[in-house]
């Protein structure tokens, strides 16, 4: 192992240790029944999605320890999924969620990423944003702070690592930004 992986591999635990310290108590990664129902009228009409499940992530590894807190039960979510996410992304106040689908008629890069913004209706409502053709097989939803704190962001990227992106509020939908921390 040379110095800079050694380095690497160093800061990613700690900006591990930074994302787990830092996550409001507010956001998880299970959707609330009224968030479930949103959902499930969404996919009910776009019959091609269903929901990516923890079996569609290389990544049992990482749910393991995510959940077990790294071995700490202080830090342990017992409900973590990698490809859900709630939190107040747009800083209205109100929670809003993320999830990643499978699309079946893909055949390669076949995940989509849909935020539905709060407040929900009984009413379908459509999501903020979709990003079709991606491949998030090794990858996470997690919403935290910057190392500065706030403002908390909704973050797309691999467990232990710094290629990631954010998506920041941009009027009532969402724009893709490259870590720039």
């Amino acid at each position: 192992m040379n110095k800079a992986t050694g380095s690497s591999s160093w800061l990613s635990k700690i900006g591990l240790g930074l994302s787990i310290l830092a996550t409001p108590s507010w956001c998880g990664s299970t959707l609330t029944a009224e968030q479930q129902n949103t959902l499930s009228s969404w996919l009910a009409q776009h019959v091609n999605y269903r929901l990516a499940t923890d079996a569609d992530c290389d990544c049992a590894i990482d749910i393991k320890q995510m959940r077990d807190g790294y071995s700490d039960p202080r830090y342990a979510l017992p409900d973590y999924h990698p490809f859900a996410a709630t939190g107040d992304f747009n800083d209205d106040g109100v929670e809003d969620f993320a999830v990643a689908l499978i699309d079946a008629k893909a055949s390669t890069d076949n995940f989509t990423l849909v935020v539905f913004n709060g407040p929900f209706s009984k009413r379908p409502v459509a999501p903020a944003f979709i990003k079709t053709g991606l491949d998030l097989r090794r990858d996470r939803l997690f919403y935290f702070g910057s190392l500065r704190g706030k403002p908390y962001r909704l973050w797309v990227g691999p467990f232990n690592s710094d290629s990631v992106v954010k998506l920041t509020p941009s009027r009532n939908t969402y724009r893709i930004e490259a870590l720039a921390e």
